[in-house]
């Protein structure tokens, strides 16, 4: 059956539904679902499109699992004396499947009797031996019965922000298993916990209400953050939090730049000069406060402290931002439009009342090319345009590094 839907194209699949159904014990409907399932597993855990024994629970369940390239980088956070990983929010099993490895021992909770079945029967197709699957809640269970040694051990959560009326939660207060309880559990047993969170949650909030945070990652792929992640070790006294953005590509490279915080880190202001470069951050270093601290610490200035937009004189090396060279600075924008109408022209639009796709549909501007159109406003809500082009950014061979290894 799996070969099956393996082997449907996408008409097919498309017309199945509303056909007489073709194996006696299996609805059109599951054959339907496991072929959009295999299709959308093969880009998100590239890693499992080789194994054709797995079976994905539903559309839901690829939506929640981690990417392939994201759980095969988490690999490199697991100390390789772990006695036991416990994932207490399975589901698919992409994290528990990557995270075992580095484990003596790993438990992993599902709280569905269905979607338990088909994780035992996917981890025995990937021949992983060291995993015991327990089909309950993690709410449900005490963590202390099942350690024997806590500071070998460490808890991994990715909480499930779609409650029983289906609407997704950004805050980490809404998520199940409540997050508060786990944390009390491992703060009093003295054990690592690392917890997936949405990138919209609050990190200041977080810190203040769950207190002992030594690791903060910003994760994206391919320019999209995706998932903030979150550790707590009880067994260590916290002295600075290490905030990191880390960067992965689909070809399996990946940077990692640590940020300090630092009190009162803010850059000198500066108004766009023609022959300087203009800094874009990387979207993973945008989040909060870090584009500004590391640009400071960096010898930066700030063109826009709401667009997150800063300046340099030179092109410099192993940035992790897009980099624009300043062409000019647009007094007349009337003038400018005219003469640009019909033209390839990329436009940036951050903290600018009108959005980049308006702002090109109304001057007739087409995406394309290396010129890049930014717009924004300043303090006293003047608006900015700064006509660039963009730069190949220089990266030195150390710059990225490669995942792990399967």
């Amino acid at each position: 059956m799996l070969d099956f839907c393996r082997n449907l194209s996408l008409q097919e699949a498309n017309a199945l539904v509303f056909k007489k159904q073709i194996f006696p014990e299996i609805s059109n409907q599951w054959l339907v679902d496991q072929f959009f399932a295999q299709k959308a597993a093969k880009d998100k855990i590239s890693d499992w499109s080789s194994n054709h024994n797995l079976i994905y629970p539903d559309k839901v369940a690829i939506e929640q699992a981690t990417s392939g390239l994201l759980a095969r980088w988490k690999t490199s956070l697991i100390p390789t004396d772990t006695e036991l990983l416990i994932d207490g929010t399975a589901g698919l099993g992409v994290d528990t499947f990557y995270l075992s490895r580095k484990a003596l021992k790993a438990i992993a909770f599902e709280a569905s009797e269905s979607r338990s079945e088909l994780l035992v029967h996917n981890l025995n197709s990937l021949s992983v031996k060291n995993v015991e699957v327990i089909s309950n809640s993690f709410e449900n269970q005490s963590i202390s019965s099942l350690i024997s040694n806590p500071q070998k051990t460490i808890v991994y959560l990715d909480p499930d922000r779609r409650p029983a009326d289906g609407n997704r939660q950004t805050s980490w207060q809404d998520s199940i298993p409540n997050l508060q309880f786990v944390y009390d559990d491992c703060k009093r047993l003295k054990t690592n916990l690392l917890v997936k969170l949405s990138p919209m949650d609050n990190l200041a909030d977080l810190k203040e209400k769950l207190p002992g945070i030594v690791n903060v990652w910003v994760i994206s792929i391919q320019q999209e953050v995706k998932e903030l992640l979150i550790q707590w070790d009880f067994t260590q006294q916290v002295d600075q939090n290490s905030y990191r953005c880390v960067e992965i590509q689909k070809s399996g490279q990946y940077v990692e730049i640590e940020v300090l915080e630092i009190e009162g880190s803010i850059l000198n202001l500066t108004l766009p000069k023609v022959g300087s470069h203009l800094y874009d951050p990387w979207p993973t270093l945008r989040k909060g406060f870090m584009a500004q601290s590391w640009m400071a610490q960096n010898g930066f200035k700030i063109l826009s402290a709401e667009a997150q937009l800063y300046q340099h004189s030179d092109c410099k090396m192993n940035i992790p931002s897009r980099i624009f060279k300043i062409e000019s600075i647009v007094d007349n924008f009337s003038d400018f439009s005219k003469k640009w109408k019909n033209k390839n022209l990329n436009v940036v639009s951050r903290n600018f009342p009108v959005n980049a796709e308006e702002i090109k549909k109304r001057n007739k501007w087409i995406d394309g090319g290396d010129q890049f159109l930014f717009c924004y406003q300043t303090v006293d809500k003047q608006k900015v345009y700064v006509l660039t082009t963009k730069q190949e950014a220089p990266k030195s061979s150390s710059f990225w590094k490669i995942l792990p290894k399967d």
